[in-house]
């Protein structure tokens, strides 16, 4: 018989250490924007990533032995360092970025009758010295009918009027299309009784106060409750013009006998036009002031 022995040689090697590394990072990146479906989508046209003074220093154990292979590969180290930047770069621009431009919401609401629309209306401009034009909407929709548009057309806007490195331009059409929208929703009228006249008031929603004003009245509908419906019969209309915004609105006023049915006892009606003078005071404040009213 014979005896065989055998034997498994382990070898086992530990070491430890640290590795500093120190880089000069830059980008120079270009970007495109665009209007699709009335959102600003991004696009990287171009990356251009430098990587310098790139240094990888290890300390402790035998890093003289592991410098020496860095040192070897440092090129491609770098290469892949810069590799990397550019995917991230163009992938945040084009995924990340676009995906946080589709949450934005493309409406966004005033009150129970009105959504002012934020949408784009054509593709950013990028011009000379670095001037940058969004052209958004400002159209007022009606809330409770959304594709229900304004009818009104808008006028040109300019893109540039100096040097200012902020400027923003404002069409009539914003106000002209809110009057529409307000009118087609109901909203340009009131009706007031005597709860809705402050007491200090001596004329009275009764009958009586109009009993020496209008006596037919009174005598037909002794001692009778009254109320007024004032209303806009059209929408109102804004003229924004070299001295300022004029704004031109028609109020009818209707008063009716409450006795028990309401009784349309007489109308007046108002036409009232108004100027307005914007300005900027030296504070970056917006002033405004009513130059004329008829």
């Amino acid at each position: 018989s014979s005896d065989v022995c055998s034997s498994d040689l382990f070898i086992h090697i530990s070491d430890g250490g640290s590795a500093d590394v120190d880089f000069d990072f830059s980008v120079n990146g270009a970007v495109g924007a665009t209007n699709v479906g009335g959102r600003p989508h991004l696009k990287a046209l171009s990356s251009a990533i430098t990587v310098s003074n790139f240094d990888i220093h290890l300390h402790g154990g035998a890093s003289w032995l592991y410098q020496i292979f860095v040192n070897v590969f440092a090129d491609k180290i770098k290469d892949a360092i810069v590799t990397t930047f550019q995917t991230e770069f163009t992938t945040g621009i084009d995924t990340t970025l676009n995906a946080l431009l589709a949450k934005v919401p493309l409406t966004v609401p005033v009150d129970e009758y009105a959504d002012l629309s934020t949408a784009l209306t054509a593709d950013p401009l990028f011009q000379a010295a670095s001037f940058l034009t969004v052209f958004e909407s400002g159209q007022f929709l009606l809330h409770s009918a959304p594709t229900h548009s304004c009818p009104l057309t808008a006028k040109p806007l300019p893109t540039v009027f100096n040097k200012d490195y902020a400027q923003f331009f404002l069409s009539d059409y914003v106000f002209n299309c809110a009057g529409w929208v307000y009118l087609e929703a109901g909203a340009l009228q009131k009706v007031f009784n005597q709860s809705d006249i402050p007491p200090e008031v001596p004329l009275k929603l009764n009958t009586t106060s109009f009993k020496y004003i209008i006596p037919k009245l009174y005598e037909t509908y002794p001692n009778e409750a009254m109320e007024i419906l004032m209303f806009a019969p059209e929408a109102p209309v804004t003229t924004f013009n070299a001295s300022g915004a004029f704004i031109e609105a028609e109020v009818l006023a209707n008063v009716s006998v409450l006795n028990p049915t309401v009784t349309n006892a007489f109308s007046v009606g108002i036409s009232v036009i108004a100027g307005l003078e914007i300005g900027l005071s030296d504070e970056s404040n917006i002033t405004g002031k009513i130059s004329e009213a008829e």
